[in-house]
């Protein structure tokens, strides 16, 4: 059984083998010895990350991270990975990118027509008056929802929501947050 077929575990604390996992960890990928091959143990990549795997489900990784290596060396490694990843996954062409936004924003707005129908359900007047505002419940929403500097980083639904009126009713009346403008 190839090494890559198996569902590896790995958690934050180790944990114990189950009696199937135990037969097909020490049957199919921990080799019989272990044995040096020009200066590394074991003869592949694979089974050196297969015996890795092993102990590090039986250990868990917070125990691995704290006795070996140094912190930094951790951080580094996960760092580059998360680059690496980010730089694999971004857009090639205009054309993907565009395809990936558009999927993007067709959910923003499904998310966007559930929060306003809550909104609607909830407090109806002030549904209506940030429709009437910004031109549709669309805008509507994102006028609400989206925090904004003007309003400390808060969005005018948290503001509303802890009693602070005064900034929200400007933002709708169009006045902005200054009450006396």
């Amino acid at each position: 059984m190839p090494t890559t077929d198996i569902r590896w575990d790995i958690r934050r604390d180790g944990r114990r083998w189950s009696a199937d996992e135990a037969e097909v960890r020490s049957c199919h990928v921990i080799p019989d010895r272990p044995e040096i091959h020009q200066g590394k143990l074991y003869f592949s990549e694979e089974e050196r990350l297969a015996v890795a795997a092993c102990l590090i489900e039986n250990l868990g990784i917070d125990k691995l991270v704290r006795a070996l290596g140094s912190s930094v060396l951790w951080q580094a490694a996960i760092s580059d990975l998360t680059a690496e990843t980010s730089r694999q996954s971004a857009p090639k062409t205009l054309s993907e990118l565009a395809d990936r936004a558009a999927q993007a924003f067709a959910n923003l707005d499904r998310e966007v027509d559930n929060y306003f129908a809550v909104l609607t359900r909830l407090d109806p007047q002030l549904a209506e008056r940030a429709a009437q505002r910004a031109g549709g419940h669309e805008l509507a929403a994102l006028l609400l929802l989206c925090p904004s500097a003007e309003l400390g980083g808060k969005s005018a639904l948290q503001l509303w929501a802890a009693g602070e009126r005064e900034p929200v009713l400007g933002l709708l009346s169009g006045r902005g947050t200054d009450p006396t403008d």
